[in-house]
Order: structure tokens, then sequence, then C-alpha cells
């Protein structure tokens, strides 16, 4: 157990070239090496070459450990486009949504400690959200108008986005761009004023009525800070990073680190080419947030991500130290959605949505390999992406900073590398 500790811990601080990890300076403090270890997926490497020689990405990184051990972690590209230095293996990534299964994982380990009950209604730590109304329309003086939730929201709603809340993107509805217009998101505010400005805008659906996507996961922060009395940072830091060593994740990075953010890119739509996208956004990160954004607000290198993501496959463990009791990972990890019709995804019936990850319940009708039945997974929106599948003891990690989401096939490209036969 010792040695195979070791080894991971060897393989996360490595540097990898086509068809080999040569180890440097990278995930923790240690110094330049010269051990090299096999890459033994090398036609992972190959194809996602040449995405950066066609120009379609300027740097990414890819991750694949199977039974615990690193078995493929390769950089490519630059982290800045102007720059020609390659891109480091400790690049640091936004997360966007991929923030959401931490938060998850935050608040059930205040349920396990007896924090709240999953079907406690909301309102009971958060008060702004009693008496609850559905968008019905818009009045004479341009108004949203609601009627009465049929019922209130559960923190159960929150953690599978049943909740009735959604996003001020993604869809083009007059609450979302209430969400714009009030500024739900807005970084320097903080968590507090986004739940009393969310809760003053009328839901799109019932509680428990339906999935939909949408700041279910944020207020769930906000709720891990009233019941915990910790900021959200704190507790994060306190209760997951610090015991998982994931020393570079967080909602801001600190001064020290501004020269491993990796650029935020987008293409260009006359001519086709990636450019910078442009401020605040692509430097909102550089600075402390005023707002801990748990559904979106989280910077991390990869070997960090990888370090949670093991952690929820061993069960609730890693590295001797448990964050869950593996029976809590067992219950997010399976199908939390109401039966009947809308028991599985919008999208793919095959998926269901557990405490924080879309679950995989069936094989689809593809028969491409991929992930099995009882993989879990998410994505955020600037393209990075995980999964984690049980049967296969495995972790698959990409990570890039690209918007829009899913500008190219990445998941669906990565999935048939990773189970490929060689």
């Amino acid at each position: 157990m010792i040695y195979r500790v070791f080894l991971i811990t060897a393989i996360l601080l490595c540097c990898l070239h086509v068809g080999s990890v040569q180890c440097a300076d990278g995930l923790s403090a240690g110094n330049p090496g010269s051990v090299t270890i096999p890459d033994a997926m090398p036609w992972i490497s190959e194809h996602f070459e040449s995405y950066i020689e066609q120009g379609k990405l300027a740097g990414m990184t890819t991750l694949v450990s199977r039974g615990g051990e690193v078995i493929h972690f390769r950089a490519y590209g630059r982290r800045v486009l102007e720059d020609g230095e390659p891109l480091p293996l400790d690049t640091l990534f936004r997360l966007y949504s991929m923030t959401k299964p931490v938060t998850s994982v935050a608040a059930m380990i205040l349920w396990e400690r007896g924090g709240f009950k999953l079907d406690d209604p909301v309102s009971i730590y958060l008060p702004e959200f009693e008496g609850l109304t559905v968008y019905s329309g818009i009045n004479d003086k341009g108004e949203l108008q609601g009627i009465p939730a049929n019922r209130e929201m559960t923190v159960r709603d929150l953690m599978r986005h049943t909740s009735g809340l959604t996003y001020q993107f993604f869809t083009d509805s007059p609450v979302a761009h209430k969400y714009a217009e009030t500024g739900v998101l807005d970084r320097t505010a903080s968590t507090q004023i986004m739940v009393e400005r969310l809760a003053d805008i009328p839901l799109v659906l019932n509680p428990g009525e339906k999935w939909h996507y949408g700041m279910s996961t944020d207020v769930l922060g906000r709720l891990i800070e009233v019941i915990d009395g910790r900021p959200l940072d704190a507790f994060f830091r306190q209760e997951i990073f610090v015991p998982l060593e994931m020393n570079d994740t967080a909602f801001h990075v600190v001064a020290e680190k501004h020269g491993r953010l990796a650029q935020l890119v987008t293409i260009n739509p006359s001519t086709g080419q990636l450019v910078s996208f442009p401020a605040p956004m692509a430097r909102e990160h550089l600075e402390p947030a005023g707002l801990f954004s748990g559904g979106g607000g989280l910077v991390a290198s990869t070997g960090d991500y990888w370090r949670f993501a093991q952690m929820l496959l061993d069960g609730g463990e890693f590295n001797g130290r448990r964050i869950l009791a593996a029976k809590t990972i067992a219950m997010m990890t399976g199908n939390q959605l109401p039966a009947g019709e809308n028991s599985t995804l919008p999208w793919d019936s095959s998926l269901g949505f557990g405490l924080g990850f879309a679950v995989k319940l069936q094989q689809g009708e593809s028969m491409e390999p991929g992930p099995g039945p009882g993989s879990f997974y998410w994505d955020g929106s600037a393209n990075t992406l995980f999964w984690v599948d049980p049967g296969q003891g495995l972790v698959a990690i990409l990570m890039t900073n690209i918007l829009p989401q899913n500008v190219w096939p990445l998941r669906t490209e990565f999935e048939k590398l990773v189970y490929r036969r060689p």
C-alpha cells in the first residue's frame, strides 16, 4: 500500500511528453527529477496532439488512472496563446461546473454529522426561500408574475437539480433574463446577497417536478455556510482540500500562482482562429472572490482533481484519509430523480442524476465502448470534464479552458480513446 501511494505521488509530480511521463517540478514542491514512466495510452496523446496542431485548442491535459495507479498523464500545447512555452502539467484551470461535485461532497459531510436532512425544506436554513412562486407570465408593467409553488424546495432538490431554479444562460426565458438583470452571479457580491436576489424571482418549475439545470448548487453552498458557520472557501479548504492535499484548488489564484493559470480562449467567428477570451471574465479568478460560487467558482490543477475523483472511486477515502462514508458515496452516485417520466436526464434516457453527479443507469443505445452502468460524471462550461467508472476502477480527466461549451466533441472522443483496446 505504501509503495502504491508513493508511485501515485511520483506520477503526479511528472511532466509528460509523447509516449512517456518525464518527472519535473509540478504538482507539489518537489525538485526536478529524471525518472521516466511509460505512457500506457499513447494513442490518447497522439489524438489530442492533433487538436493543438490544427489550432483547435491552445492547451490541455489528459489523465487516466486505473486501480489507483495513474497510467496516462499528458500536457499539450501552450498555457498562453502568444507564448511559445509549453503548458505545464501543473497548470491551473477554471473548473466552472466541475465545482458542483465538490460542493455536493461538502454538503454530505454536514449531512453525515447531522447538520440537516435531505428532505428538509431549504427555508429552514435560508428563510428567504419561504413562499416561493413559479413563473406564470408578465404583467402590463413588464414585471414577472408567479403563482404559489406546489411545495417547498428541499435540500435534496438542490442536490439533484429539481429545485425549479435556472441559469441566466442556457435558456432564453424571462426568468433567465431577470437573473442577468438582477446580477445573481455578481462575483463581487456575497452568497447571502445572491440568495436574497434569487428568492425574489419566480422559479421556472415547481420543486421536484423534473430535472432542470440551474443555480441549485450555488444555493447549496450558501446553505453549507449557514449550517456550519464557516465561509464556503474555509469549509472546502479545511474539510476537503487539506485532507486530500489539493494544494492548488481555490476560489481564486493567489499572486504567486498567476503564471500557472491557463488562458481562457474562444474562437473568433470571423477567422475561425483561437483568440483570448475578453476581460473581465478572463481575469476574474486572479482577484479574491466576494461570491464563493458553489456552482462554478473553483480553479484547480488536474492532479488535484484526480485526488478528489479517486477519493470518490475509493468510497470516500484517499491515502488513508476518509472524507465520506462509502455508503454515502453510494447514495450520492445512485439515481435520485423522482420515479416516472422524469426519472432520467432529458437528453439521454440511460442517464439519471444523483446528489451532485450524472449517473449511468444502463448501457446506452450506442455500441461504442464507454463508461459502464454505475459510472458517474460532470463537466465544466470551459470544456473540463471527468468521469469515474467503478466497474473498471477507472478515473478519467480532461482539462482545457475554451468557450463555448461543447465547441469540440471532447467527451465523446476521450471516452472512445480511454476504452479502446490497445
